[in-house]
Order: structure tokens, then C-alpha cells, then sequence
């Protein structure tokens, strides 16, 4: 028998063993082929160029993801096998006839993935770029296409990894002496000391991360503080499974009624040392499920009420700045023109451009800003009427005002109720109290200040000292499939009236956020089977150098049933640890977040953390079915 042949026949022994990382290599060339195809479909780049770019960053982003995952893999299946490897030794078979073994087995399971992952990604391929159509919002026929381009890049990049990892498996017996490969199963990795003084400092770490995050208040170096803030979270996050973990797991031991319940002395000892080999890899995983967590509960937040959220912006279907009303009877006919949209709104108002400051009375600084745009009382309600706002504004005293600003947070910015608001026309000053202020959008347009409500007699005995900016609305039905009225109207509308349409901002908004669901989407799936593959070959590693235990616990009348829920419970606290560290770091990180966009994003944020943990918990049921097999077998 041949090495070749020998190692073809350890694969097929084997399989089930490797399935799982198997499985995690395919998906991982899957992606990275679908990215690439992408990339090079031309179908794809007629609509949307810049995703070029963006598709090549995600690509190079899966490859060095999977560089680290097949190579942090491999080392698991490495010290599986050191006892087989020894065994070879004893057989005498060289050193260097085992190193080519391992090679062959290597590389023939990669170029197995490689090509099953670019098989199913081409047949995938025409589903991939419709869905990708249908987040951004286009309907047009996908055609089915094989890319050259895109096979040759994944499989340069891929041979190029498990040529890399074979050969790293091909030195393995060059470093460890026989008797080293023997004892391989019993020797783990380095254990960290477990130490109070660390086991604080991490708490107080993620504390302050949390607070910096939860209390962020717009900076001048942006960088340095989400810097500070995730070197804060990474550092607590090793500390806290290196060793604040173990003092709780301590704490349970003092339960004394519990912890001599059954094995479950065993089975706490048990995993007080799993924490202790495990630390390092649980808080990377939680430090990965909370980057995961938090880019796609981001992602998906940005379409979450899409239209509310344009709507807001853009409280016209089309708006235009003109006094030719000529130009609003053209427009009207047009419109007219297409059946499919009907005319529901149309409005006209007469803003007052005014030069002026706010002053807050309690600081005396003037706020940035010099000037206003005036609005009388009645015509505001009118705008609030054909906007279909049933609130009505009152002016009770002629020197009060109401401000509107569609930019104030409130969750940073101080309330303008109380400043004092001051205008300046025709050598003449006037002064006025804000006695409220409100953040809708009144136009398309971006006011290049305030917008402000005055009495109605106010109004007209300024009308004559400003500049007046007439401002035309128009809503029409079915505005979200406007194309050719919209590129009809850009036709017609001259270029110094600034039309501003719902349509285009709405499109732009679809295309951009449909295309971060779609990468965040697949990068996230991604880290997710890699990270759940890790925990699995971490605890089926255990499982095999656990065996002879479980067996005399067998011998000794402990019952399958008993071990079974043994395992059950440990490896759930396995699981368990980092998702649920990863999921209250995401949470902080999407709360401050939802405080800078001031939206509510609990609806996205929850369905992103549900979805995440059923596919989780799906590793976590496998790996104690695989782990109960190994250790329960005869």
C-alpha cells in the first residue's frame, strides 16, 4: 500500500471526525468564490460599480479569516493524532514517509473542499446575485454565468492556504520525540493562572468600556475612542474567562448540598479546568461573536423602516425652490401624464431667509448659525395639514417663536426652549423667545439654519425686508417606483430650482444598505461557522482523551444518562460563556450606536442576536451528540 493510498483510507476511516471542519472549509471558499464572482459578473457591475471595491475588501477579509481558522484547526487535529503518528514510528516507518502521509491528507481534503466549494457556489451563483438584486431593490433577470476569472483567483488563494497548512503538518514530527507523541493526548495547553488581582482589573476593564461607549459624546478624535474602547473589551474579555470565571466556578464548590449532588463534583472540576485550557479561545469567540453580532445588527438597523426613515427626510415626492409659477403648472402636467401616479399634495411655502442668532441666556455664547427661515403660524399648520399632521402650532404672544431643526438629538444637544432668538434686517434688531422647538423636516432641502415659526402679523411686516425662498411640494402615489417621472422631471426642472426628489434618495438608500446586509450577512456567517467549529473540535479533542475516564466512571455504576447530563450541563457553560459575553458587548456597542442615529433599533438589534443564537445552538446540540458517541461508546 502506498502513502498515498494509506492516507486516502485514513480520510475515509476518519471522516465523520473531520466533517465539521470539512463543512466550515467549503462554506469559507464558498463565500470567498461568491464574492469573486461578484466581483467579475458583469451583469452586477453595470448596475452598481463601486461594489467592485467592496467586494475585493470582503474577499481579502474571508481569506486571512480562513488562513487563521484552517491553521487553529489543524493544530486540534494535530494533537489528536501525535499517538497515531508515534504508532507509524514504532512500525518504522520514517519520519519523513510519515510527513508526506500528512501532506497527502491535507491537501487532499483542501482540494476536496476547494472543489466542492466552487461547485456549489457556481450552481448557487445565479440565487447569490438575486438575492443581492432584491436587497438593493432591482428586479431585472439574473442570467446564470460561469466566471473563469473567479475560479482561477479562489483557487490560487486556497491552494496557495492548504499547501501552507500541509506542510506545516508535514514538520509536526520533526519537533516532538516518540515519547512525546504518546503522551500527546495528556498534554494541554498552557493553563493561565488564575489570579484575583486580574479577575478585578478585567471587570473594572469592560466596566469602563461600557461607560466610555454608553456615555460617548462626540469627540474630535472619533478613532481614538472606538480604539480605546475595543482594546478596553479585548483585554477584559481574556482576564474575565482567565480567571473571573474560575472564582464563580469556586463559588459554586462552596454549594456544598449541590456540589456533592450526583458527579456533579466531578463534573465541576471538570470545568473548572476546561475554563482554565480553554481562555484564550473562549474570549476570542466572544470577542468574535460580539463583532459579528454588532456589524450585523448595524447592517440590518440601517433597512429596518427604510421608508419611515425617508419618509422623514423627504416629506415630498418632488420640491423645487422657484417663484416661476409657470414652472408649477408644467410640472403638474407632466405628472398628469402617468396614470400610475396620481397627485395627492401640492404645496407652496414661502419661507423668509432672514439674518439672525441664538442666544442662550444662561451662557450668553450665540450658537452657530446666522441666519433663519421664517414661517407664519397659519401656513405651518397648512404644511402640517397636506403633510398629514393633525397637530395644530399656536403663537400665543407676538415675541415668542418656535424652532425647528431636523438635526437636534436630544440625546447630546441642549434644548432651545428658553434662548433668546434675534434677527437683524434694515439696520433694525428683533427679538424673540423660543418657547419650543420641534425636529420635523419641513423640506427636502437641508436648511442652511433654522427654520422658525413667527406670529402670522410678524410675518407680514417682515415680508418686505427679506428674501423670499418659495419652496414647491408635490406628492404623488407610488413614489417608491418613480423612475421615469423622476428622470423626466430632472429634464424639465432647471438646475438653480435644486430638485429634490423622494425617489433618488430612497433608491440610493436601498442599493447602499441592501448591499451591507448582503456582505455583513455572508462575513457574519463566516465567523460563525468558524467560531461554533472551534468549540466543537476544542470539545471532541477533550471527548477522546476524556474516554478512558468516562469508561471507569461506567465501571464504578455511574450510569450513560448521568455522564450524559454531565457533559450536557458543561458543555452548554462552554457555549454559553462567550455568546453571552459577546451578545451583552454587541448590545453596548448597538446602544450607543442607536444613540448617535437617535433611533429606537430594538426590533433588528433582538432579531440579529435571535437568529445568531438558534444557528449557535445548533453547534451546541451536534457537538454533545458527537461528544456523548465518543465517550459512552464500548
Amino acid at each position: 500500500m502506498t502513502l498515498f493510498n494509506l492516507a486516502l483510507k485514513n480520510i475515509k476511516r476518519s471522516f465523520h471526525s473531520y466533517f465539521i471542519y470539512f463543512t466550515a472549509m467549503v462554506v469559507s471558499i464558498m463565500i470567498y468564490f461568491t464574492f469573486n464572482s461578484l466581483r467579475y459578473n458583469p451583469q452586477v457591475l453595470s448596475l452598481v460599480k463601486p461594489t467592485n471595491i467592496m467586494f475585493s475588501a470582503s474577499s481579502f477579509i474571508v481569506a486571512i479569516f480562513s488562513v487563521i481558522f484552517i491553521w487553529y484547526s489543524n493544530s486540534f487535529f494535530t494533537r489528536k493524532r501525535k499517538k497515531e503518528i508515534g504508532l507509524y514510528s514504532i512500525f518504522g516507518i520514517k519520519k519523513k514517509q510519515i510527513g508526506r502521509m500528512l501532506f497527502y491528507e491535507n491537501a487532499f481534503m483542501g482540494l476536496l473542499a476547494l472543489v466542492t466549494g466552487i461547485i456549489v457556489a457556481s450552481l448557487l451563483s445565479k440565487l447569490f446575485v438575486m438575492i443581492l438584486f432584491r436587497l438593493m431593490g432591482y428586479t431585472d433577470y439574473v442570467n446564470f454565468v460561469i466566471l473563469p476569472k473567479a475560479i482561477i483567483h479562489t483557487s490560487i488563494v486556497f491552494v496557495v492556504i492548504f499547501i501552507v497548512t500541509s506542510i506545516r503538518g508535514y514538520s509536526i514530527i520533526y519537533r516532538f520525540k516518540l515519547i512525546e507523541l504518546f503522551k500527546a493526548e495528556k498534554i494541554h495547553e498552557k493553563e493561565p493562572k488564575a489570579s484575583i488581582i486580574v479577575a478585578i482589573i478585567s471587570i473594572l476593564l469592560l466596566a469602563c468600556a461600557y461607560h466610555i461607549a454608553l456615555e460617548f459624546k462626540f469627540m474630535p478624535n472619533l478613532f481614538l475612542y472606538v480604539f480605546s474602547t475595543i482594546i478596553l473589551v479585548i483585554l477584559g474579555s481574556f482576564g474575565f474567562f482567565g480567571s473571573s470565571i474560575l472564582f464563580f466556578i469556586k463559588l459554586a464548590k462552596k454549594h456544598k448540598k449541590r456540589y456533592y449532588q450526583g458527579i456533579n463534583m466531578i463534573g465541576i472540576s471538570q470545568l473548572f479546568y476546561r475554563i482554565k485550557s480553554h481562555a484564550r479561545t473562549l474570549a476570542m469567540i466572544a470577542v468574535l461573536s460580539a463583532t459579528t453580532l454588532t456589524a450585523l445588527g448595524f447592517a440590518f438597523s440601517l433597512t429596518y423602516d427604510l421608508a419611515a426613515k425617508i419618509d422623514q427626510r423627504n416629506p415630498y415626492s418632488y420640491e423645487y425652490i422657484s417663484l416661476d409659477q409657470n414652472l408649477t403648472a408644467k410640472i403638474k402636467k407632466i405628472i398628469e401624464k402617468y396614470p400610475e401616479h396620481q397627485l395627492t399634495t401640492a404645496v407652496q411655502i414661502d419661507f423668509l431667509r432672514i439674518k439672525g442668532e441664538l442666544i442662550d441666556t444662561n451662557t450668553s455664547p450665540h450658537l452657530p448659525g446666522n441666519q433663519f427661515y421664517l414661517i407664519s403660524q397659519s401656513k405651518i399648520n397648512g404644511v402640517f395639514q397636506a403633510l398629514g399632521i393633525t397637530e395644530q402650532l399656536t403663537i400665543e404672544q407676538p415675541d415668542q417663536v418656535i424652532i425647528f431643526n431636523e438635526f437636534f438629538n436630544n440625546q447630546y444637544d441642549k434644548s432651545y426652549r428658553g434662548m433668546i432668538a434675534r434677527i437683524k434686517y434694515n439696520n433694525h434688531r428683533e427679538s424673540f423667545k423660543v418657547v419650543n422647538h420641534r425636529m420635523e423636516k419641513l423640506t427636502n432641502h437641508n436648511l442652511p439654519g433654522f427654520a422658525m415659526v413667527v406670529a402670522d402679523d410678524v410675518y407680514q411686516r417682515l415680508y418686505s425686508f427679506s428674501e423670499i425662498r418659495r419652496f414647491h411640494g408635490h406628492n404623488i402615489t407610488n413614489q417608491k417606483n418613480s423612475t421615469a417621472l423622476t428622470e423626466e422631471l430632472q429634464t424639465v426642472i432647471p438646475k438653480d430650482a435644486s430638485l429634490r426628489s423622494y425617489y433618488l434618495p430612497y433608491r440610493n438608500a436601498t442599493e447602499k444598505y441592501g448591499l451591507t446586509i448582503f456582505i455583513g450577512s455572508f462575513l457574519g456567517l463566516v465567523f460563525l461557522v468558524a467560531t461554533g467549529s472551534i468549540i466543537y473540535f476544542k470539545q471532541l479533542t477533550e471527548a477522546n482523551a476524556e474516554k478512558e475516564r468516562y469508561q471507569t466512571l461506567r465501571k464504578i455504576g455511574v450510569s450513560k444518562n448521568e455522564i450524559k447530563d454531565s457533559i450536557a450541563k458543561q458543555i452548554l457553560i462552554i457555549f454559553a460563556l462567550p455568546l453571552a459575553l459577546g451578545i451583552i458587548h454587541s448590545l453596548v456597542a448597538l446602544t450607543a450606536l442607536s444613540k448617535i442615529m437617535n433611533a429606537n433599533l430594538i426590533v433588528p438589534i433582538t432579531a440579529t442576536i435571535g437568529i445568531y443564537t438558534l444557528i449557535y445552538l445548533l453547534y451546541y446540540f451536534l457537538t454533545v451528540n458527537s461528544y456523548n458517541k465518543i465517550v459512552n461508546s464500548n
